[in-house]
């Protein structure tokens, strides 16, 4: 399994963990952690929150190996268009639980939205079909 996913699948877990195993899952995130990402090679940042909270924050590896410049946890990392594909999952699961539909108006959930009179769908946004240039 890739990395990244094994440290989202981690972070999922972590996160319905109650609340008095946090020391105990920091314990087990360091260790994990620790051991896959070296501070000499590339690694990772990682933010778990609960209810708002945030119960671990820490930094792994290096930033840049050319000049040797270690991970920070308050780092921006470039994404790029990476999180499109996590945001359409959530958006899908809402709408197999029920709780929204493909076919919902964007300005059912952000009313004051500059439509221009035109209806934008959830499905629009989904497929880049909306007409929203940015």
């Amino acid at each position: 399994m890739h990395k990244l996913f094994l440290y989202f699948i981690v972070a999922g877990l972590t996160i319905t963990s109650s609340y008095s195993q946090n020391t105990q899952i920091e314990k087990k995130l360091d260790e994990l952690l620790t051991k896959q990402f070296k501070p000499t090679e590339p690694g990772c940042a990682i933010l778990v929150a609960k209810q708002g909270q945030i119960i671990y924050q820490k930094a792994f590896g290096n930033a840049n190996l050319e000049l040797n410049a270690p991970i920070t946890p308050e780092m921006v990392f470039k994404l790029a268009s990476i999180t499109k594909q996590f945001t359409a999952v959530a958006i899908l699961q809402l709408v197999e639980q029920g709780k929204i539909s493909l076919q919902d108006s964007l300005q059912k959930f952000i009313p004051d939205y500059p439509s221009k009179g035109f209806i934008i769908t959830i499905e629009n946004l989904l497929t880049h079909t909306s007409g929203i240039r940015d």
